[in-house]
């Protein structure tokens, strides 16, 4: 039916909130079993289901004490007693007993009789303990344990923590040399460089700008200057119009006898045209 298969053994909880202990009340076994296991881990509460451990009722009791513990919420239940003859022991060898064991909801730890003792519920427990001393260390983890486990953690991450400080020191020293935490407007320096630049540029190039507008503009204005009829008429030369105001520019443009207006530097000429000629 595979009561004894060891895919059924499952591992036992080292750090359990409680544990039950199924002995006989004011046993031998009884007492080594708390003392051991305050001992180890205080932590842990203990529930007691004692019932007779030899003898023709042995059996029934012991199985209704582990009913009763079923209702309870263990971690761990141990069933032991000390050493004794085959007959004492054979209480731990009833079939319903067993079959009751299988059952349990939580890992059960047999502790009965001495090393060289064996019986059926040694087989169809989880673990087997020689003694209810070594039940006790089966079922929890030794308090020493916890705290060299604890001052190994602390010491681990007193280290970690010391590493990683040093690191962050390291990491600030580094970014604290960079040029930007030395000289912090070297960040934009270069654009700064650029613009001035930039600016410089503009400036040379609107100079050249103006000062060729400015050479153009004197140009045109020589031009004009150059161009203006009275600097003509100073010379000597006059300007002529007929009486409806039009410039006379040739001869056909002024028939005899028609009025014309002479323009020189200094005044105007009103005249009759006598003659004229036109050459050739």
């Amino acid at each position: 039916e595979g009561l004894f298969n060891l895919d059924h053994k499952r591992p036992i909880n080292l750090f359990p909130k409680a544990i039950g202990l199924v002995t006989a009340k004011g046993s031998a076994a009884a007492s080594d079993l708390i003392t051991n296991i305050f001992r180890r881990y205080p932590l842990v509460t203990i529930y007691t289901f004692y019932s007779a451990v030899q003898g023709a009722n042995a059996p029934k009791e012991l199985v209704a004490a582990l009913n009763k513990a079923y209702t309870y919420p263990l971690d761990t239940i141990i069933v032991g007693r000390g050493g004794g003859s085959n007959e004492d022991l054979n209480a731990f060898n009833d079939e319903e007993l067993v079959r009751t064991i299988y059952r349990s909801p939580v890992p059960v730890i047999a502790a009965v009789g001495h090393e060289i003792d064996f019986t059926l519920v040694d087989f169809v427990a989880d673990k087997r303990a020689s003694t209810p001393t070594g039940a006790s260390e089966l079922a929890t983890i030794d308090k020493r344990e916890i705290y060299e486990g604890l001052d190994n953690y602390r010491y681990i991450m007193h280290e970690a923590l010391i590493t990683r400080i040093k690191s962050i020191k390291e990491r600030l020293s580094y970014l604290k040399n960079r040029p930007f935490f030395l000289n912090p407007s070297s960040i934009y320096q270069e654009e700064l460089n650029e613009i001035k630049l930039l600016k410089d540029n503009l400036y040379n190039q609107m100079k050249l700008l103006l000062q060729r507008k400015t050479s153009d503009l004197s140009e045109r204005k020589s031009r004009l200057l150059a161009l203006n009829p009275n600097k003509v008429l100073k010379r000597g030369f006059a300007m002529i119009k007929s009486k409806n105001g039009k410039i006379v520019k040739q001869v056909s443009d002024i028939k005899v006898n028609e009025e014309i207006e002479t323009t020189l530097s200094d005044g105007k000429i009103y005249a009759n045209v006598t003659r004229k000629e036109k050459h050739v």
